[in-house]
Protein backbone atom coordinates (compact mmCIF):
# COMPACT_ATOMS: atom_id res chain seq x y z
CA UNK A 1 0.00 0.00 0.00
CA UNK A 2 0.72 3.43 -0.79
CA UNK A 3 -0.42 6.63 0.68
CA UNK A 4 -2.23 8.64 -1.43
CA UNK A 5 -4.15 12.15 -1.48
CA UNK A 6 -5.18 11.58 -5.63
CA UNK A 7 -4.78 8.54 -7.81
CA UNK A 8 -5.64 9.03 -10.75
CA UNK A 9 -5.75 5.57 -13.09
CA UNK A 10 -5.48 5.96 -16.97
CA UNK A 11 -6.42 2.20 -19.14
CA UNK A 12 -6.02 3.54 -22.39
CA UNK A 13 -8.08 2.54 -25.29
CA UNK A 14 -8.87 -0.58 -26.98
CA UNK A 15 -9.90 0.01 -30.57
CA UNK A 16 -12.80 -2.22 -32.32
CA UNK A 17 -10.73 -3.40 -35.30
CA UNK A 18 -12.84 -6.21 -36.06
CA UNK A 19 -13.83 -4.92 -39.41
CA UNK A 20 -10.59 -3.61 -40.23
CA UNK A 21 -9.09 -7.71 -39.44
CA UNK A 22 -12.13 -9.51 -41.44
CA UNK A 23 -10.62 -6.59 -44.75
CA UNK A 24 -7.20 -7.86 -44.13
CA UNK A 25 -6.05 -4.94 -43.57
CA UNK A 26 -2.55 -4.26 -41.24
CA UNK A 27 -2.48 -3.87 -38.09
CA UNK A 28 -1.12 -3.35 -34.17
CA UNK A 29 -2.86 -2.09 -31.79
CA UNK A 30 -4.92 -0.33 -34.24
CA UNK A 31 -5.52 0.29 -38.16
CA UNK A 32 -1.52 1.31 -39.41
CA UNK A 33 -2.00 4.39 -41.45
CA UNK A 34 0.89 6.21 -42.76
CA UNK A 35 0.97 10.20 -43.09
CA UNK A 36 -2.48 10.37 -45.21
CA UNK A 37 -3.95 8.22 -42.94
CA UNK A 38 -4.33 5.52 -45.78
CA UNK A 39 -4.32 1.82 -44.65
CA UNK A 40 -2.62 -1.15 -46.08
CA UNK A 41 -5.55 -1.05 -48.63
CA UNK A 42 -4.68 2.17 -51.09
CA UNK A 43 -8.05 2.89 -51.58
CA UNK A 44 -9.12 2.66 -47.23
CA UNK A 45 -7.86 5.46 -45.18
CA UNK A 46 -8.59 5.50 -41.04
CA UNK A 47 -9.09 8.26 -38.54
CA UNK A 48 -9.84 8.39 -35.09
CA UNK A 49 -9.84 6.13 -32.08
CA UNK A 50 -8.82 2.67 -34.70
CA UNK A 51 -6.07 4.50 -36.50
CA UNK A 52 -2.58 3.72 -35.39
CA UNK A 53 -0.18 6.51 -37.00
CA UNK A 54 3.37 6.00 -36.26
CA UNK A 55 2.91 3.60 -33.38
CA UNK A 56 0.46 6.40 -31.56
CA UNK A 57 -3.31 5.40 -31.06
CA UNK A 58 -4.46 8.91 -30.00
CA UNK A 59 -7.90 8.04 -28.49
CA UNK A 60 -8.79 11.85 -27.90
CA UNK A 61 -11.48 13.93 -29.61
CA UNK A 62 -9.14 16.76 -30.94
CA UNK A 63 -6.92 14.19 -32.45
CA UNK A 64 -9.09 12.04 -34.04
CA UNK A 65 -11.30 15.19 -35.46
CA UNK A 66 -8.05 16.13 -37.31
CA UNK A 67 -7.02 13.16 -38.71
CA UNK A 68 -10.91 12.98 -40.11
CA UNK A 69 -10.56 16.22 -41.91
CA UNK A 70 -7.40 15.23 -43.16
CA UNK A 71 -8.60 11.68 -44.32
CA UNK A 72 -11.53 13.18 -45.81
CA UNK A 73 -9.71 15.68 -48.02
CA UNK A 74 -7.50 12.73 -49.14
CA UNK A 75 -10.61 10.65 -50.06
CA UNK A 76 -11.58 13.81 -52.62
CA UNK A 77 -8.21 13.45 -54.27
CA UNK A 78 -6.67 16.11 -52.07
CA UNK A 79 -3.31 15.62 -50.72
CA UNK A 80 -2.33 16.61 -47.54
CA UNK A 81 -0.38 14.74 -44.27
CA UNK A 82 -0.57 14.20 -40.76
CA UNK A 83 2.33 14.78 -39.02
CA UNK A 84 1.22 13.66 -35.53
CA UNK A 85 0.51 16.19 -32.54
CA UNK A 86 1.25 15.95 -29.19
CA UNK A 87 -0.46 13.68 -27.46
CA UNK A 88 -2.52 16.54 -24.40
CA UNK A 89 -4.87 15.58 -21.61
CA UNK A 90 -7.20 17.91 -19.36
CA UNK A 91 -9.10 16.54 -16.77
CA UNK A 92 -10.73 17.86 -13.62
CA UNK A 93 -11.20 15.80 -10.41
CA UNK A 94 -12.71 16.27 -7.44
CA UNK A 95 -12.19 20.05 -7.98
CA UNK A 96 -8.49 19.60 -9.15
CA UNK A 97 -7.34 20.46 -12.10
CA UNK A 98 -4.74 18.77 -14.49
CA UNK A 99 -3.56 19.28 -18.10
CA UNK A 100 -0.65 17.12 -19.24
CA UNK A 101 0.93 17.15 -22.88
CA UNK A 102 3.45 15.29 -24.52
CA UNK A 103 6.48 13.57 -22.96
CA UNK A 104 6.37 13.70 -19.52
CA UNK A 105 8.41 11.44 -18.05
CA UNK A 106 11.88 11.25 -20.44
CA UNK A 107 13.58 8.29 -20.81
CA UNK A 108 17.30 8.32 -22.29
CA UNK A 109 19.75 11.49 -22.61
CA UNK A 110 19.19 14.74 -23.63
CA UNK A 111 15.86 15.56 -21.62
CA UNK A 112 16.18 18.79 -18.77
CA UNK A 113 13.48 18.23 -16.64
CA UNK A 114 12.21 21.66 -14.42
CA UNK A 115 9.67 20.68 -11.67
CA UNK A 116 8.17 22.61 -8.91
CA UNK A 117 6.09 21.66 -6.32
CA UNK A 118 4.32 24.36 -4.10
CA UNK A 119 1.21 23.42 -1.93
CA UNK A 120 -2.18 21.70 -4.02
CA UNK A 121 -0.18 22.77 -7.30
CA UNK A 122 2.73 21.26 -9.26
CA UNK A 123 4.24 22.13 -12.69
CA UNK A 124 6.91 20.22 -14.53
CA UNK A 125 8.24 21.13 -18.23
CA UNK A 126 10.40 19.08 -20.03
CA UNK A 127 12.56 19.90 -22.47
CA UNK A 128 14.81 18.30 -25.02
CA UNK A 129 17.59 20.78 -26.46
CA UNK A 130 15.93 24.12 -26.03
CA UNK A 131 12.29 22.51 -27.12
CA UNK A 132 9.58 22.17 -24.80
CA UNK A 133 8.30 18.97 -25.19
CA UNK A 134 6.44 18.03 -22.75
CA UNK A 135 4.35 19.10 -19.37
CA UNK A 136 2.38 18.61 -16.50
CA UNK A 137 -0.02 21.48 -14.95
CA UNK A 138 -1.84 20.38 -11.53
CA UNK A 139 -3.95 22.60 -9.76
CA UNK A 140 -3.66 25.55 -11.80
CA UNK A 141 -3.93 25.16 -15.49
CA UNK A 142 -4.19 28.88 -16.82
CA UNK A 143 -1.12 28.71 -19.10
CA UNK A 144 -2.54 25.42 -20.76
CA UNK A 145 -3.10 26.98 -24.24
CA UNK A 146 0.43 28.89 -24.09
CA UNK A 147 1.94 25.33 -23.10
CA UNK A 148 0.09 23.70 -25.86
CA UNK A 149 1.37 26.44 -28.57
CA UNK A 150 5.25 26.22 -27.07
CA UNK A 151 4.68 22.48 -28.07
CA UNK A 152 2.93 22.33 -31.17
CA UNK A 153 4.91 24.85 -32.59
CA UNK A 154 8.20 23.66 -31.58
CA UNK A 155 9.21 26.82 -30.48
CA UNK A 156 12.98 27.85 -29.28
CA UNK A 157 12.72 28.70 -25.52
CA UNK A 158 16.93 28.28 -24.98
CA UNK A 159 17.04 32.04 -23.69
CA UNK A 160 14.90 30.77 -20.81
CA UNK A 161 17.17 27.66 -20.05
CA UNK A 162 20.32 29.47 -20.45
CA UNK A 163 18.90 31.93 -17.43
CA UNK A 164 18.35 28.34 -15.35
CA UNK A 165 14.80 29.85 -15.00
CA UNK A 166 12.50 27.76 -12.78
CA UNK A 167 9.14 26.71 -13.11
CA UNK A 168 7.41 29.71 -12.42
CA UNK A 169 10.25 31.92 -14.95
CA UNK A 170 9.16 29.23 -17.95
CA UNK A 171 5.49 29.42 -17.33
CA UNK A 172 5.35 33.91 -16.85
CA UNK A 173 7.75 33.58 -20.76
CA UNK A 174 5.16 30.94 -22.19
CA UNK A 175 2.24 33.04 -21.13
CA UNK A 176 3.70 36.54 -21.88
CA UNK A 177 4.17 35.06 -25.79
CA UNK A 178 0.02 34.22 -25.50
CA UNK A 179 -1.75 31.35 -26.90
Amino acid sequence: MLPADLVIIATGICSNTQLAQRAGLAMNRGVLVDDCLTTSHPNVLAAGDVAEHRGTLYGLWGASQFQGNIAGLNAVGRKAEFGGIPRSNALKVLGIDLFSIGVVEPEGSGFHVVDDEAGERYVRFVFRGDRLVGAILLGETAGAASVKKAIESSVDLGHLLRKEAGAADIMAGLTQAGP
